[in-house]
């Protein structure tokens, strides 16, 4: 299952030389070869599942033809010389970088304030408990309403009220929405370990993720963040993370 962090990630690499020949001759033909059909944005997803009230039988996939312009632009990058898909996206790119560096930055911050308040209380104990599972259990609905207003308001929705009240009443039938949400407590669990490296990857980890609703198996050699959040939030509900060279020998 292809999104569109990971596509985001193929087109970069574009911009690594070195790389480049790969790219070209293994990774995307791989790609195209084993992908159904690309992952539409998280908040089409979001859109569909909460607004329009889909719920678990929203549509997670991008429209037929935007799939086939990805596969299009997938097939047409050039080894030498320049790409014109790389020069029109120069400002999207520009954009994400931008996004991810400002997350990176209020992560940073949260991490501040709590250690912070652990040297004024003299505690080492974390203010929040040390499961995520009871963190999630205990602020889900309560900080859901807040967490999905604000997405409801950039998205224009109508009477977000009625839709935050069918979300409550049912989290479990609207799994994005939900797991959105989760995703976003797990950032702020995750900034009070004062022993975890903070991840300037971490959103885009989390976005990844969100795959997993509809998957079994992530494949990632990250140590960081990525293998955290999976073990605190997806390994207790029977994923399996595989690094390369495991995913290589499952699928020899």
């Amino acid at each position: 299952m292809y999104g569109p962090v990971f596509l985001e990630e193929i087109i970069n690499t574009f911009g690594v030389e070195g790389k480049r020949h790969l790219l070209i001759n293994d990774w995307i033909p791989f790609i195209l070869a084993t992908v159904h059909r690309f992952v539409d944005e998280r908040d089409a997803i979001l859109h569909r599942e909460l607004i329009q009230g889909h719920g678990k039988k929203t549509n997670i996939y991008m429209p037929r033809k935007a799939h086939e312009n990805v596969a299009r632009v997938l097939n047409n990058v050039p080894i030498i010389g320049t790409w014109q898909y790389w020069e029109k996206s120069k400002r999207d790119r520009e954009i994400a970088r931008k996004t991810q560096a400002n997350n990176f930055d209020l992560f940073r911050k949260t991490r501040a304030k709590t250690n912070e308040w652990r040297r004024a209380s003299r505690s080492n104990i974390s203010p929040l408990p040390l499961l995520f599972s009871l963190y999630v259990n205990e602020e889900l609905a309560k900080s859901g309403r807040v967490l999905l207003s604000y997405y409801l308001k950039s998205a224009k929705a109508k009477y977000p009220e009625a839709i935050l009240d069918r979300w409550a009443k049912s989290p479990h039938d609207y799994p994005y929405s939900s797991t959105f949400v989760s995703n976003m407590l797990y950032h702020a669990f995750y900034t009070v370990k004062p022993n975890d490296r903070l991840d300037p990857n971490a959103d885009a980890d989390s976005h990844i993720m969100l795959n997993l609703l509809r998957g079994d198996i992530l494949v990632s050699d990250e140590t960081g963040f990525l293998n955290t959040a999976f073990n605190d939030i997806w390994r207790p509900k029977g994923k399996i993370l595989l690094t390369v060279d495991e995913f290589v020998n499952v699928i020899s």
